[in-house]
């Protein structure tokens, strides 16, 4: 555990899903090569999905090298795909819902804020059995123009009435999640266990950096 040494005293742990809570690098990575098939451009390198996984679509097929007036298609192409057969082609983190169990024993209230279109998050949570640990699920929304983890983060925040930052803790595995939870003042536990690494998140500024979900309820109290 890197970081600063001493407990957080907090009342709502917000957890970044991809990455964090779970390990959709399977799904995510089938879903985005069957879109980039549809266009005829190669499917993606190791070192393409870590990058691919954690951004807002658009940003993420952006990146790649593929013409800028497919993008959008391409985002439509992967959802379509996803929604198809990939949505639950991944797996829980070893630690995470004995985590969710001891925050709640501890009085702490438990959501998500994930750059996942929230519909998407609601299904797979509820699917691995997940879904009821939470006091909301936050994603993105197209039709609402909230698109940013920034944006998410606001509204995880605005759903459960809550003012003091001081009093919030982001939990993420990208530079993304740091950043989103800055814009309100709140700060990240930055997770090992991610797509993201060591160098990524302490250069967004995380307060703290864990191998292990049981890591994490040494850093706050109810």
């Amino acid at each position: 555990m890197v970081g600063q040494t001493r407990s957080v005293a907090v009342q709502l742990v917000v957890f970044d899903l991809d990455g964090t809570i779970i390990d959709s690098a399977p799904g995510i990575g089938a879903t985005a090569n069957a879109a980039l098939a549809e266009f005829s451009y190669p499917p993606l390198t190791a070192v393409e999905l870590a990058g691919f996984i954690g951004p807002p679509l658009r940003e993420s097929f952006a990146h790649l090298s593929v013409d800028p007036a497919d993008v959008d298609a391409l985002v439509l192409a992967y959802r379509r795909h996803y929604a198809g057969g990939h949505l639950y082609n991944a797996t829980v983190y070893e630690g995470v819902e004995q985590l969710f169990s001891e925050l709640h024993a501890r009085g702490i209230r438990v959501a998500v804020a994930t750059a996942k279109q929230e519909h998407f998050a609601v299904r797979i949570l509820e699917e691995f059995g997940l879904a009821a640990f939470f006091d909301t699920i936050g994603g993105t929304d197209h039709e609402r123009e909230r698109t940013t983890k920034a944006q998410v983060v606001a509204e995880v925040l605005q759903r459960l009435g809550t003012t003091d930052p001081d009093s919030v803790l982001m939990v993420g595995d990208r530079h993304h999640d740091a950043h989103g939870a800055a814009v309100h003042g709140v700060a990240t536990i930055g997770v090992l266990w991610g797509y993201g690494d060591r160098d990524e998140l302490l250069g967004a500024g995380v307060l703290h950096l864990v191998e292990h979900p049981s890591e994490i309820t040494v850093l706050v109290s109810g």
